[in-house]
C-alpha cells in the first residue's frame, strides 16, 4: 500500500484569505489539498470559495456535545481526522483557537497518526482579544489562551517514527469497584470482552454488597459468555466507598500497570490497546482518555449514541485545573508503581472527586501524564451516579488541601477566590427562575415544606425561603446522599426512606435535572410539588 501524500489544511472562517500565501509558504508536495473551515461557533462550513486548487471537504454532523463549546472545533476535527489519518500525510492547521493542540497529541502518541508532518500558520489571538476589550482572562480566556500557547510543548511537528504494534494487555490489571449495583455490570464486562488486545487482569471489588447482589455478580462473572476473561473478585469487609474499594483492589496488583473503570460504564474496543500504546510512545506514569457521558440503559453504539465530550488537556495548567478538572477521570491507565507510592485515592466523606485529586497530587510530584484526545470511555449518566454525590463547595476545599503544599504564601488565597468565582459563575442566570419560585412560596404561606436536595440549589432555596421569612416553615431536607451532607442551615439532611410527609405538604423539587426520576419516588400523591427546572 504506497504511502498517502495528500495534504489537510485546517482554518477559520476568517483566515481564507491567507490560504493562498500559507501554501506558497509551506509549499506541500502532494497529490492533493483538502480544506477544513470552522465558522466561529465551531461548525465545520460547506459553502466556502476556495481556489480550484483546493478541495472543501466538509465533516460530517458530530454525534458529541462539548462541556466546553470553544473545544468544538479542535475536538471535532481531532475526531475526524483520528478516523481518517491513513488518507493525510502533511497537516496544515491554524494555530488559532487552539485548532491544531488536539492534533499535535494524536501525532504524539498514536501510531495511526505518526506519519504526519505538521506545520502551522496564523497566531495565537486569546491573550491580545482581552487585552483590547480591557478585559481579564476568564473561565474561556486561560482555557482558550493555554491551547494556543502550548500545543506544542515537548513534541515536535515532524514525522515521529512508528513504534512496535501492541498486541498483549498482560501488564494491565482492570479495576472495577462493585456496590449492590448488577444492571450494567454484564455490559461492563462485555466492553472489556471486546477489546482488541486481551490477556488483563480483571479485579472486581465487592465493596461490602448485601447477599442478594453478591451472588448475583458472581453468576454474571461465571456465565459462559465471560469464561475468557480472567475475572478475580475480591470482597471488602465493610463497605468503604468507590475509592477505598479501588485502594483495596490496588493492593492485589501484580501487574506494571492498572486501568480504572466504574461498574456502569463501557470502554471503546479499542481503549486498553491505544492507552498502551500511548504509555509507551511517551514512557507516561499516567495516560487518561476524552469520554462520553451518555443517557440510557442501551449499550452505546460507539459511532451514532450521542453524548456530552468531555476533554482532558495537560496535568500542569494549573490556572484551568483550579476552575475545573482539565487533567482526568477516574478511567485512566497509571503505573501501579507510582500510584501506589502516592498513596492511591483519597478517602474522604465528599465522594466524586478523587480522580481529580489523585491526579493533581501525581502532577505536583513530577509525574508525568499524556491525554488521548478522542473518546475511549463511554461514561452512563444515571439520576444516582458517582459524580451526583458531591457537594461541589466542600469538595473543592477538600481538593485545594493539595495546593497548599505548593502555593507560595502570597497565593494561600487563590483557591479561595477561585472557588468564589465558581459559586458565582452558577449562580448567573438564576434570578428569574427563582423570582418565579419566590411567587409561587409566597402562596403557600404557613403549609408545611419539604426540599429536596441539599446541594448548590437547595443552599440558594433556603437563602430565599429565609429572605421570605419561610424557613421555619421546613420540616425536612431530603437528599439521597444524606450521609455525605450530613446538614444544611442546622437542618439534618434525611434521606426519603427516611422521610414521612405530613399532610397539606409543598415539596421543592431543588435539582435541575433527573426530576421526573426523583418525583416518581415519592409513594403519596396528594403532595403539592414544585420544579426548578419547570420555572
Amino acid at each position: 500500500m504506497s504511502e498517502p501524500n495528500k495534504t489537510l489544511l485546517a482554518c477559520w472562517e476568517n483566515e481564507v484569505d491567507q490560504l493562498s500565501a500559507v501554501l506558497e509558504r509551506n509549499s506541500p508536495s502532494s497529490k492533493g489539498v483538502d480544506v477544513v473551515v470552522f465558522s466561529e461557533n465551531g461548525e465545520s462550513l460547506s459553502d466556502v470559495m476556495l481556489p480550484p486548487v483546493l478541495t472543501l471537504i466538509t465533516l460530517p454532523a458530530s454525534q458529541f456535545t462539548q462541556r466546553e463549546p470553544l473545544l468544538k472545533a479542535p475536538s471535532d476535527l481531532a475526531v475526524w481526522l483520528f478516523n481518517n489519518a491513513q488518507n493525510y500525510q502533511n497537516i496544515l492547521c491554524s494555530v488559532r483557537g487552539g485548532l491544531v493542540y488536539f492534533i499535535s497529541r494524536l501525532n504524539h502518541v498514536l501510531n495511526a497518526c505518526s506519519h504526519w508532518t505538521i506545520n502551522t500558520f496564523s497566531q495565537a489571538t486569546t491573550r491580545s482579544d482581552y487585552q483590547r476589550t480591557q478585559r481579564f482572562l476568564d473561565k474561556q480566556g486561560v482555557l482558550m489562551d493555554f491551547l494556543e500557547q502550548h500545543w506544542d510543548d515537548g513534541l515536535s511537528g515532524k514525522r515521529q517514527v512508528a513504534l512496535p504494534v501492541i498486541n498483549d494487555a498482560s501488564s494491565v490489571t482492570i479495576i472495577m469497584p462493585f456496590h449492590n449495583r448488577v444492571e450494567f455490570v454484564g455490559q461492563t464486562l462485555t466492553s472489556l470482552l471486546k477489546q482488541t488486545v486481551q490477556g488483563m487482569q480483571i479485579l472486581i471489588v465487592n465493596d461490602g454488597s448485601d447477599a442478594e447482589p453478591r451472588q448475583a455478580l458472581a453468576q454474571i462473572i461465571d456465565a459462559e459468555s465471560f469464561s475468557q476473561l480472567a475475572i478475580q473478585i475480591v470482597d471488602a469487609p465493610t463497605p468503604s466507598g468507590a475509592a477505598g474499594a479501588r485502594n483495596l483492589g490496588l493492593t492485589k496488583v501484580t501487574t506494571p500497570f492498572v486501568l480504572f473503570i466504574d461498574d456502569d460504564d463501557v470502554f471503546a474496543p479499542n481503549a486498553v490497546e491505544l492507552c498502551l500504546e500511548a504509555q509507551q510512545r511517551t514512557n507516561s506514569d499516567i495516560v487518561t482518555m476524552a469520554f462520553s457521558y451518555f443517557d440510557g440503559a442501551e449499550y452505546p453504539d460507539f459511532s451514532l449514541t450521542s453524548g456530552m465530550l468531555i476533554h482532558f488537556h495537560s496535568d500542569q495548567d494549573w490556572v484551568s485545573a483550579l476552575t475545573y478538572n482539565c487533567i482526568g477521570g477516574i478511567s485512566a491507565l497509571y503505573r501501579t508503581e507510582v500510584i501506589t507510592r502516592y498513596g492511591g485515592f483519597e478517602c474522604g466523606p465528599f465522594a466524586g472527586e478523587e480522580d481529580w485529586q489523585l491526579l493533581l497530587k501525581l502532577a505536583m510530584a513530577g509525574c508525568r501524564t499524556i491525554n488521548l484526545p478522542i473518546p475511549l470511555l463511554w461514561y452512563r449518566n444515571t439520576p444516582f451516579s458517582l459524580s451526583k454525590k458531591m457537594l461541589h463547595f466542600d469538595s473543592r476545599h477538600q481538593l485545594f488541601k493539595l495546593y497548599e503544599k505548593v502555593l507560595p504564601p502570597q497565593l494561600q488565597a487563590l483557591p479561595e477566590y477561585v472557588t468564589w468565582q465558581y459559586q458565582a459563575q452558577k449562580s448567573t442566570g438564576n434570578e428569574v427562575p427563582f423570582a418565579r419560585l419566590g411567587f409561587q412560596l409566597a402562596q403557600c404561606k404557613d403549609r408545611p415544606l419539604y426540599l429536596y436536595g441539599a446541594g448548590h440549589l437547595g443552599r440558594q432555596v433556603m437563602m430565599l425561603l429565609e429572605t421570605l421569612e419561610m424557613h421555619h416553615l421546613v420540616v425536612n431536607v431530603i437528599d439521597r446522599n444524606a450521609a455525605f451532607i450530613q446538614t444544611l442551615n442546622d437542618l439534618t439532611v434525611i434521606t426519603l426512606d427516611e422521610c414521612k410527609f405530613v399532610d397539606n405538604a409543598v415539596v421543592i423539587i431543588a435539582s435541575l435535572s433527573f426530576v421526573d426520576d426523583i418525583i416518581s419516588q415519592f409513594l403519596t400523591s396528594d403532595l403539592q410539588v414544585i420544579r426548578l427546572d419547570k420555572l
